[in-house]
């Protein structure tokens, strides 16, 4: 059985490796450009698209301190507590703004929908997973101070990964949305079920899945039974998007640049989805009576 002592020591150092390497990656000179393309796909924020270095550094930044104050040998609970804290708030902002993204007011069109989706959205689960692990730090100034984080970031990450879930499924279930996930999938593991037919019967009802994977996990609040059927989902969902980076067909690594090394938008998705697989740990480590609220 899987101890919230461990899930905490497995979070940890999730979070001190994604944003060690997202730091590293800031510093690439591809990363200025990454951020120019963005910002300019982004209907409120294209007119920082110039600044595009300027963000890259920033971010780097920004990475560097969050994995130093959570993984540098001797600071104290504190400082790792501030850590988390600023984890938490890059996950929350990062997740704002795709969502106050209105794309339907620009000429951006379901590529951008799907892509941020899956590489943004899923900082949803970071705040609850970050505040979760917080309070598995020292003693606080009380007790409750520590078993008030956890509860609260408990629900955090139960309703980040639902919402998470719900927006993966429709994007599949949605006939203009799933284009780009036909594109995935065709040069994936999956690619045996070939383009056709099959391949769109096989997103569809993967999309299904998923929102009732989403659904079940809303038994955190009222069912045991069922909210562990939602963590058994995630589970098989798990494999299921490790099974479809696993590909040399997918772009990791983009050297076709012009300002040299960048990284690929499938490294940071498979980056980010290990929150998800400690989230999951996390949630099947926990066995306190749910409540509706803390």
């Amino acid at each position: 059985m899987i101890k919230s002592v461990h899930a905490a020591i497995l979070t940890r150092w999730t979070l001190v490796s994604v944003f060690g390497l997202f730091g590293l990656f800031g510093l690439f000179p591809g990363a200025a450009s990454h951020w120019r393309s963005w910002l300019s796909e982004h209907a409120l924020l294209d007119g920082l698209t110039g600044s595009g270095w300027l963000v890259a550094l920033l971010m780097a930044a920004y990475s560097f301190l969050i994995a130093a104050l959570l993984g540098f040998p001797g600071l104290s609970a504190g400082w790792r507590r501030s850590g988390y804290r600023l984890a938490a708030f890059y996950g929350g902002l990062v997740a704002l703004l795709v969502i106050i993204n209105p794309f339907w007011l620009s000429d951006l069109h379901v590529l951008t929908t799907f892509r941020d989706g899956h590489t943004q959205l899923i900082s949803l689960v970071l705040p609850g997973l970050a505040l979760w692990t917080a309070g598995t730090e020292g003693t606080g100034r009380t007790g409750r101070d520590n078993r008030f984080a956890r509860e609260w970031g408990r629900h955090l990450m139960v309703a980040g990964l639902i919402l998470f879930m719900v927006f993966v499924g429709l994007v599949k279930i949605w006939p203009t949305e799933a284009d780009y996930a036909r594109a995935v999938y065709a040069n994936s593991f999956y690619k045996w079920l070939g383009s056709g037919e099959t391949l769109n019967t096989v997103l569809v009802w993967t999309g299904y899945g998923q929102i009732i994977a989403a659904l079940a996990l809303a038994g955190y609040w009222f069912s045991r039974p069922v909210f562990r059927l939602g963590l058994a989902m995630m589970a098989f969902w798990q494999l299921h998007a490790y099974l479809i980076l696993v590909q040399p067909g997918l772009e990791w690594i983009d050297f076709e640049t012009e300002t040299g090394f960048a990284v690929g938008v499938t490294l940071v998705w498979a980056l980010k989805l290990t929150w998800v697989t400690a989230v999951v740990v996390v949630l099947a480590s926990e066995r306190q009576r749910r409540r509706l609220w803390p």
